[in-house]
């Protein structure tokens, strides 16, 4: 909504052009959440999927998700958290 209130967008505007350029920008809007939405969400996800396809022993591989968050730094770092993030992050886009 913000987009749209900053392009000059309203929920009554009418006529091709404005229709047209209603479309684009509420594509860009759509696709700008998206990339947000994974860009703060994919860390979280990639703690997650290492917690459910840790193998089940005894003792657990992992405690916890922060124990899994520190173990994915400590073996990679900050790029741990963001490796593969760009396939999700196209298909996040239109």
């Amino acid at each position: 909504e913000l987009l749209r209130k900053q392009f000059g967008m309203t929920s009554g505007s009418s006529g091709g052009r404005s229709m047209l350029h209603s479309l684009g920008v509420s594509v860009l809007c759509g696709s700008l959440t998206g990339v947000c939405y994974w860009t703060c969400c994919y860390p979280l996800d990639v703690v997650k999927n290492r917690l459910q396809a840790a193998p089940d022993t005894s003792p657990p591989l992992y405690r916890n998700g922060w124990h899994c968050a520190q173990e994915i730094y400590r073996a990679r770092g900050w790029r741990g958290f963001v490796a593969g993030d760009t396939p999700c992050l196209l298909r996040a886009g239109p």
